[in-house]
């Protein structure tokens, strides 16, 4: 009977036994929900917007739009994300593909990318924000009139931080 390899280092005197080590339960890090919603969690305090069946956060601060959806291996279905002010995007980051959604003050598309893959850039000139949600999903998002009430919903925000700066002076 031939014996195994661990077995024989325990029968050595002043040899350590082999420690188990534990496997790692689920998904990797990245694919894992960090959230309820499933977003990263530097986007967990952003305000969010329902659009067309769509939750949408709202990335307004330089450091949630520098993150954006950084390390996302999936996208949640339902959810996306509106980088205001924004003009152009990248994918670097990202392990998946995605739909971007270009649009101008008013909300009106300027541009549309369907399945921008990881790992590129996209821009439109005049755009005040973009929209990234799940690839294929971006018809939803436009059937009617998403990105005008993306518009309004920025509107709002500013108006409210604009507010709340000027009772904090």
């Amino acid at each position: 009977m031939a014996e195994t390899a661990s077995e024989s280092q325990r029968k050595r005197p002043g040899a350590e036994p082999d420690r188990a080590v534990p496997a790692a339960k689920g998904p990797p890090p990245s694919a894992r929900p960090s959230g309820a919603s499933g977003l990263p969690r530097w986007l967990r305090g952003a305000p969010t917007v329902a659009v067309e069946g769509f939750t949408l956060a709202l990335a307004l601060t330089p450091l949630q739009r520098a993150l954006g959806l950084t390390g996302m291996a999936l996208l949640p279905d339902g959810w996306g994300l509106v980088l205001a002010p924004c003009a152009s995007v990248h994918t670097l980051t990202l392990r998946c593909a995605i739909d971007v959604v270009f649009a101008d003050q008013a909300g009106a598309v300027l541009q549309i990318y369907a399945d921008v893959p990881p790992r590129r850039l996209r821009a439109a000139r005049g755009a005040a924000f973009c929209v990234e949600c799940r690839a294929g999903e971006a018809g939803r998002l436009l059937a009617s009139g998403g990105c005008r009430e993306i518009a309004r919903a920025l509107e709002r925000e500013r108006f409210e931080r604009d507010v709340l700066r000027w009772v904090q002076r």
